[in-house]
């Protein structure tokens, strides 16, 4: 279902946007959250071979070619798989995230691919540019023994809040090695939001 102006006017609101994306450094021209308001070095995201998909608004006609996370504080350790993407969303009744991918990044099998305190950004294997103004999600999976946590913010576990659309983040998959899978399957809202954005 389309969305109307008022909706692309929330999600700005929503994720902090004037007329034009937020800059955030690192040439980034989107961001999942202000980076101002990133206040956790220590958020988790999935389980081992699983993926966190959070909410970023994207006008259309922007090129995306890279997409980055921030390390926090305890870095990936006996790692084997490590790769981001991009997925569309979907409004659709009954239906929090209904993501296709667009493309994802290639898959990083060192030991240690997400250092602590430090950003790492992946190319996307094919470069895009955003369908349509609005809604995507940035997807991040790591397979690892130990698993890294990384920059951004906790939110209310409140299952009111969590159930508001747009959802924030969600985790979704399993053993999913290192191929981001085509469509998203069923979710689970979460209240860590890692800081990515796309350049």
């Amino acid at each position: 279902m389309p969305l109307s102006g008022r909706d692309y006017d929330e999600l700005r609101g929503l994720f902090g946007l004037g007329p034009l994306p937020q800059v955030s450094g690192q040439l980034a021209i989107a961001e999942t959250i202000p980076r101002k308001l990133v206040s956790n070095n220590a958020v988790a995201i999935a389980t081992s071979g699983a993926m966190i998909l959070v909410a970023i608004y994207i006008p259309q006609g922007v090129p995306v070619t890279n997409i980055s996370v921030v390390g926090g504080g305890t870095a990936e350790a006996s790692g084997s798989h490590m790769w981001m993407a991009l997925y569309t969303t979907d409004y659709t009744a009954g239906v929090t995230v209904a993501g296709r991918l667009l493309a994802q990044t290639t898959d990083d099998t060192g030991a240690a691919a997400i250092a602590a305190n430090t950003v790492v950004t992946k190319a996307l294997t094919a470069p895009q540019i955003a369908p349509y103004s609005g809604l995507y999600y940035l997807a991040l999976s790591v397979t690892a023994t130990t698993m890294p946590t990384v920059a951004g913010i906790t939110v209310t576990t409140n299952a009111g809040f969590q159930g508001l659309l747009p959802i924030l983040a969600v985790t979704s998959g399993a053993s999913l090695a290192g191929t981001a899978p085509a469509t998203v399957g069923i979710p689970t809202s979460v209240a860590n939001i890692p800081y990515l954005f796309v350049s």
